[in-house]
């Protein structure tokens, strides 16, 4: 039965060829509709999308949604949403039926959360190259990779998952048509695809790229997920074409100073001008971000690897691991930068000074303690005390002869009681620190003082 498709939105509860029910609106432009629907038949719950019927008669762009239904069922990647039928109406428009995704894209994700983690941009990066590996291999061009393409779908266990949308302006190098010419569905000087993520050669000629372009529009959006900032700055269109293709992109390091610069390098790569200065393969571009992600994109590196048939260099590292070793080795470094540019102090560097500080320390104090024991100083008790002469009128040098007995009778000794005390402490001091031997003449010097008192 013909079914003419309203111009506007379906309301919800409608039934489409019989057996979808429209649930919700998922999006809509200017010439086609996206709805949320059900399979009364099975149960299952799918998106449509349509072309307005009032767009029907614009033989290219019919052309071009039926391009994205072929090159879609053609690719089994997970991470490409997955196209369960496809047909026309008897009005000439034709649906396509695809896999229900719950999420959000990319754009509106960066719109909402601003920028993301580098490890986990590059790992949002590396699932995709998964699925461009893919249709790469097959000879398909997508020619339109961006963030709005890229659609961070949530699993039934509550994993995230991107996959890869819209194949509409795809260019498959590899399809004959009836004639055994390549099918061209666009001509040398139309543009297709969005400014900002297209290459200089596309903005010259969508017809006349290859796989390299895809390349450039992979760079252009690891550099904006990583940054919030795109990689050319314009206020409109035609100045984006402008800059993208006169003008160097802003360095990665405008945004964020302490990125790694092996992992800028790899951005800067995918922004040459000149194609044959980029990576040659999207597999290449996986093997130089990948040891800066998570490690949990890792099977998607091995299996853009295998598509390709790139070549690893031979002191790489298997990328069938998860976590790959040298991506846990550099997350730590790549996790300190922030989306702002800013860094977080590492621990590694922390313990690094606190270790040093401590070894410093302990060379200080075994300096110490060997000096110590060259120089050491006679403590204060073993130096003897200063003896007073025994007359006013004479002075001894060097230390005075000990005092004479007391059959001597001299007017010096103390005969009170309260001066025993103080004698017997100095008897005892004496006892406890004698004074050198006189070097002579104690004798004569005795025998000269009492003469003199006599």
């Amino acid at each position: 039965m013909a079914m003419q498709l309203p111009n506007e939105t379906f309301p919800a509860g409608t039934v489409l060829l019989g057996k979808y029910r429209v649930e919700r609106l998922l999006g809509h432009g200017g010439m086609g509709m996206v709805v949320a629907a059900l399979n009364m038949d099975l149960g299952q719950h799918v998106a449509l999308k349509f072309i307005r019927t009032e767009s029907v008669h614009r033989a290219a762009l019919v052309e071009r949604f039926m391009q994205e239904a072929r090159a879609a069922s053609r690719l089994r990647s997970e991470h490409v949403a997955r196209v369960i039928d496809v047909g026309k109406l008897e009005t000439g428009s034709p649906y396509m039926v695809m896999e229900l995704l719950e999420g959000r894209d990319l754009k509106t994700v960066l719109a909402e959360d601003g920028p993301l983690p580098p490890a986990v941009a590059i790992d949002y990066v590396l699932q995709a190259i998964d699925a461009v590996a893919e249709a790469h291999q097959l000879g398909i061009v997508h020619r339109d990779l961006k963030p709005a393409n890229l659609f961070l779908a949530n699993r039934a266990d509550g994993e995230r998952v991107v996959k890869l949308l819209d194949f509409g302006i795809s260019k498959a190098q590899n399809t004959l048509d009836e004639s055994g010419d390549r099918l061209a569905i666009t001509g040398t000087t139309a543009f297709l695809g969005s400014p900002a993520y297209a290459s200089p050669e596309q903005c010259r000629s969508p017809k006349d790229v290859d796989g390299r372009t895809d390349i450039w529009s992979l760079g252009a959006i690891l550099y904006e997920l990583m940054t919030g900032q795109r990689p050319f700055q314009a206020q409109s269109e035609a100045e984006m074409v402008a800059a993208v293709l006169l003008q160097q992109h802003v360095p990665l390091r405008t945004w964020m100073p302490h990125v790694p610069p092996v992992l800028d390098e790899a951005i800067a790569r995918c922004l040459r001008k000149n194609p044959h200065e980029r990576f040659s393969t999207v597999a290449e571009l996986a093997v130089a971000i990948a040891p800066f992600g998570t490690g949990h994109a890792n099977r998607s590196v091995e299996r853009a690897v295998r598509l390709t048939g790139y070549k690893l260099p031979p002191n790489a590292t298997s990328f069938a691991q998860t976590p790959l070793t040298v991506g846990m080795q550099t997350q730590s470094a790549v996790s300190a930068v922030t989306a702002s540019g800013q860094k977080r102090f590492p621990w590694s560097v922390a313990v690094a000074i606190l270790v040093g500080v401590v070894v410093a320390l302990s060379l200080v104090a075994a300096v110490v303690a060997v000096f110590g024991k060259k120089h050491d100083v006679v403590p204060a008790t073993q130096v003897p005390p200063p003896v007073s002469s025994p007359s006013p009128s004479i002075t001894v040098e060097p230390p005075a002869p000990p005092p004479a007995p007391a059959s001597a009778q001299e007017p010096s000794v103390a005969t009170s009681a309260t001066s025993a005390p103080a004698a017997s402490v100095a008897k005892d001091k004496t006892e406890k620190a004698p004074r050198p031997r006189p070097q002579q003449e104690p004798k004569d010097l005795k025998e000269s003082v009492l003469k003199s008192r006599q």
